[in-house]
């Protein structure tokens, strides 16, 4: 019961607020709240690697490039001897 009184005591004071403002202030704090709200959805879309993940990675591309680097050496033909 005590947090409803918390969350609906200060809700009239911001409606009191919210009416004394102009529609350019109204218009500013909507810009500014998409602009936040691009930039959690930017921060969220990022996928979160772990040390462990990211090693792993670099390992894959490594031992891709050594797999490309050594399929063309065997693939040059070149003569020994």
């Amino acid at each position: 019961m005590v947090p409803l009184f918390y969350w609906l005591l200060p809700r009239p004071l911001e409606l009191l607020v919210l009416r004394r403002r102009s529609e350019r202030e109204k218009e500013i704090e909507i810009l500014l709240l998409r602009h936040q709200l691009r930039v959690l959805e930017r921060q969220l879309a990022r996928p979160r690697l772990t040390q462990a993940a990211r090693g792993g990675a670099i390992l894959r591309v490594r031992l891709s490039l050594a797999r490309q680097h050594a399929g063309k050496r065997s693939c040059v033909g070149g003569t020994t001897g």
